[in-house]
């Protein structure tokens, strides 16, 4: 992109899809491509950062840690009952295990 007809080196690939990078879309990229990339998600961090210190920046848009946790928590819960349900029903219904000897 900026120095058109040079065999720029690729990024690292394993290091794309440990970023967002993957998410959107940006693979392959030549070294500068990712140099500005980089530059440019320093820049939002930065003020990012700065209106955090100011009381500004509110974090993520998604629901916190604390609320992801007590929702994996419910849905560990129903599947052990779900499997419980299951296991019950295969007991009372009296047919043999087919792993059993």
């Amino acid at each position: 992109m900026f120095f058109p007809g040079f065999n720029v080196a690729k990024i690292n690939l394993a290091e794309v899809h440990h970023s967002r990078w993957h998410h959107i879309g940006a693979e392959n990229l030549t070294l500068i491509q990712a140099c500005r990339e980089d530059v440019a998600e320093s820049i939002k961090l930065k003020r990012r950062l700065e209106g955090y210190r100011l009381g500004a920046y509110k974090g993520g848009r998604g629901p916190s840690a604390d609320d992801l946790q007590r929702r994996r928590h419910v849905d560990q819960k129903k599947q052990a009952e779900a499997f419980c349900k299951e296991l019950d029903s295969h007991v009372e219904s009296g047919k043999k295990c087919i792993f059993a000897n």
